[in-house]
Formats: structure tokens, sequence, C-alpha cells
């Protein structure tokens, strides 16, 4: 195993929270400065808890048995490596434990998320967790002390087994439903994770569409190197893609259609193969290159059940068939508190393709993708975004890779469909300002009142940008359903007013 050796920041430990936090012997501990090992081969997701709450400018690092006594508070977070840590008094920030007993007494307090790696949790309907409380049971982590002052966190085999086993319920993965497919699901096997191994993924089967008789596929896997500190993967497919996935989930969209056949996507097939490789130049910076060969083809509407269709089901737009080639790279920082609800932190993303390389298209084409989320006060905060993206030079691209913006994601009050807001380039910005607000006990850990701003264009190069501006507000909670929102938003060149429901945030 490579080390990769981490010195923790100790700051104010050796002094108040040596008497706040103490069970037998754990006070000498407080006035060493730990160092933390990482294994590389732990699995990235599982990695990336770890490294967020080590990261953490406020979080207090401690090992083995330890206490925060009732009547004692400890300011920012706490990261717990190995044995047992007792909660009686408040901490203010979240607490992450990896392979730890922890125990949750009456009284306690917790101000953020409490997260539990491995190891045992017991916990009490009278303690208080303000955020999530996830205990990820069966990660395979282990905590060693080699020597006083430093600490390992170790990937452990998992139990052998059949190494094929299925996806979804019982082998079937329900994929969305939409205009062109009706419902899009598949039968899906894949890899088990295999003892004392990097992570390994394999996952493969047919792709159904109730609508039409065209059978797809879909094989995708990746391979962790840690001695080489990069992840490999590849995929091969005949599946039914869109540009717009990211303004809006697949479960939404799926929700709406069936909902009221509102589907808010254009559709093509896309049939061929990619490869990638992934390194990280040191966590939380990622830079991926990845290799395309694929065969675009049009699809026609169709008109699948609906519960209210009154409207009909809108028209899917043929594309300009071919094949592609593409060389591209996608760099990211991450900085977000939390990957699935941000309050706090920033995330940027730059992404640059090049196709070509002797298919039927040849142009450049980029995207900067940058978000910001600004803690206010108490569980109030801002966030922000800032998208621009689209042809680069002066060849043509092909019509599906045009930007159609609306839905809600990203210009409140106007049609996905509307030619205003369609073109080969794009440039929008978003605020979304959340005031936290008291929340009927039981129902949502928190409420907010949620208020709207947006600006942005989509446009041709003969046309130029003309700006379109949307405003409008409505309430939000984070509960048992990750996100669940009400909102109406106005949009001023269109003067008309659009419902919003969603069920994840919006950036």
């Amino acid at each position: 195993m490579s080390e990769d050796p981490r010195t923790l920041p100790a700051g104010l430990r050796a002094g108040c929270l040596a008497a706040a936090l103490t069970i037998g012997a754990t006070a000498a501990a407080w006035s060493q400065e730990p160092v933390v090992e990482v294994d590389p081969e732990l699995p990235f997701a599982t990695r990336r808890v770890i490294d967020i709450a080590l990261d953490a400018e406020d979080a207090t690092i401690v090992a083995g048995d330890t206490a925060v006594a009732r009547g004692d508070t400890l300011g920012g977070s706490l990261v717990h490596l190995g044995g047992r840590l007792v909660l009686e008094g408040s901490v203010a920030g979240g607490v992450t434990a990896v392979d730890s007993e922890v125990v949750l007494r009456p009284g306690a307090r917790i101000g953020g998320d409490l997260t539990v790696l491995g190891g045992s949790f017991y916990g009490t309907t009278m303690a208080e967790v303000a955020g999530e409380e996830t205990w990820l049971r069966e990660e395979p982590v282990a905590v060693v002390r080699p020597v006083p002052g430093r600490v390992r966190i170790e990937r452990v085999g998992v139990e052998a087994g059949f190494p094929i086993e299925p996806k979804g319920v019982m082998g079937i993965v329900i994929h969305e439903y939409n205009g062109v497919d009706g419902l899009l699901f598949g039968l899906a096997a894949g890899l088990r994770e295999l003892p004392e191994q990097p992570r390994t993924e394999l996952v493969f089967g047919p792709v159904f569409r109730s609508e039409r008789a065209e059978v797809g596929w879909d094989v995708h896997g990746l391979r962790e190197i840690p001695r080489a500190g990069i992840t490999v993967g590849g995929r091969v497919y005949r599946i039914t893609d869109t540009r717009q996935r990211w303004q809006r989930s697949d479960l939404a969209n799926s929700l709406a259609a069936l909902a009221i056949a509102d589907d808010d996507r254009t559709y093509f097939e896309r049939t061929g193969y990619s490869a990638w490789v992934e390194r990280s130049a040191g966590l939380p910076v990622t830079v991926r290159v990845r290799w395309r060969d694929d065969d675009f083809d049009s699809l026609e509407s169709e008109e699948p059940f609906a519960f209210l269709d009154e409207e009909g089901w809108p028209k899917n737009p043929p594309i300009d068939e071919g094949r592609g080639r593409a060389l591209g790279a996608r760099v990211t920082l991450d900085r977000r508190n939390a990957p699935d609800f941000p309050t706090g932190g920033f995330l940027v993303e730059g992404r640059y393709d090049h196709w070509g390389f002797g298919g039927d298209f040849t142009f450049d084409w980029g995207r900067v993708d940058a978000r910001a989320w600004v803690p206010l006060f108490g569980e109030s905060f801002l966030g922000l975004r800032a998208m621009a993206g689209g042809r680069l030079g002066s060849s043509e691209v092909p019509s599906h890779t045009w930007w159609r913006l609306g839905s809600g994601a990203s210009i409140v009050g106007y049609e996905a469909f509307s030619e205003r807001l369609t073109g080969d380039r794009m440039a929008f910005g978003n605020a979304r300002l959340h005031l936290g607000i008291p929340s009927p006990a039981g129902m949502f850990e928190s409420l907010y009142l949620v208020g709207i701003a947006d600006v942005g264009d989509a446009w041709f190069e003969e046309e130029g940008a003309v700006w379109n501006a949307g405003f409008g507000g409505g309430i939000a909670g984070k509960g048992k359903f990750r996100y669940i929102g009400v909102f109406g938003g106005y949009g001023v060149e269109s003067e008309q007013w659009k419902a919003y429901f969603l069920i994840s945030p919006w950036f």
C-alpha cells in the first residue's frame, strides 16, 4: 500500500478540548497532532466522504475511546477514528465516525449530519441530530494505530460470494419514462465487489422500450489502479440519449411525463462506445480524458400513456444523423460541503471536446460551469451559478448538440422548446436564495422560503444574444425526501407564469 500521509490541524485541541472530550487516557492524545494515512485502495466514494470530513476547517480529529460529556459543547465538526465514541453533550457541526462504536445518548445534540462508516451505531430518539443520520455499515474500512500519534484507515476485504449479482429489483432496472420510448427499462447484472481488490465495476444487460420494437444494450465498467493513481472505464451502448438531462433529473422528468405528458427533453438514439481515464490531481481536483465513437439517429415521437394529456405530447425534433468521433477532457474542482444538497462551498467544472477524426462531424465544443453556495444565518444560504458553453470556432455543429434552455433549471418562466432559448451557444446565471424558517415537528429537517432570479439566452451566431430574465419564488423542504419544493416563476420576455414541482435541488 502506498502511503499518502496527511497532517491534520490540532489548533485548540490541546487546551479546552482536553477537558471536554475525555474517556480514560484519551486526554493525553489531544496534545498530539495526529497523522492520518488514508488507504488509496479504498473505494473513491468512501475516500471522498472521509476527505471532506478531514478537510473541514473547523474539524477536530480524534482516535480511540472518546466522549462529549453532558453539558459540554464542541465547536465545529468532529471526526472520530476507531474506538468508542459516546455523545451526551453537543457538537456544533457534523460528526463523521470511521470504524467506531458510536453511542448516542439522551440529551445529545449534533448540529449537522451524523455519518458512520462501518463499525456500530447505538442511537436514541431522545437525542437530536439536525442533519441526516447515515450508517454505512458495509463500508470496507478499518482503523489501526501502528504507533502513537499515527492513524491509518485501511481497506478490508468483503465477504466472498458468487461474482455476479442482479442489479435493481431482482435484476430489473427502470431507467425512465418519456415521449419516444414510453417505459424505458432493462435487465441488468454486474460484478460483486471482490475481496482484497481495488474498486471494480461491471454492469451489463439489454434495454427495452415499451413503445418501440428495437432492443438496446448497455455495458459499462471501471477499474481503479491505485498504484498509478488513476481510474479507467469504458462503455458500449445503444441507448436513448438527450442533451437536457442536466436540467431535469430522470425521476422528475419521468413523473411529469407519466402524470401530464410534460416531457421537457428532446431525444436521439446513440450507438457506439467510449473509453476514459481519470486521475485525481490532488483531491478535490479530478481530470478525465475521454474518447467517443458514436452513431446518431433521429427518434420519432410516440404517444404513450399519461394520466392527463390534454395538451398532448411535445413533438420530438429530428437531428442531423451521422457518425461522430471525439476526444475530450473534463476538469472538476469540487469543494462542496455535501454533494447531494450543498449549503456551502463551490464547484467549478470545465469541458472541451474536439469532434473529427474521420467522422461526419468536425467541430469544437466547450462548457464552463461554476457554482457557489454562501452560508448566511441559521440554515439560510444563497446558491449562485454561472454557466456558458457551446460551439467554439466557426464550424457548424449538429442539431443534437444545440442548447434548449427553459424547463425551470436554467431560466424560469419560459417553455422548454421555445425558439427564443434555442441555439448552438448559451450563457446564463442563476441565484437561489433559501431562507430557513421553523419547520413543523417531524415533517422536515429544514424548511425554506426560496427566492429565484435568472438571466440568460441560447442563440446562433447570426442572431446574437438577447437576454431573457425570470424571477419567482416558492417553498421547499429537506427531510425524508432529499429535497421537495413547489415554485412559481415569471418570464419577463415571455410574459407568462409557470409552476414547478421539484424533487431535487435546483443545482
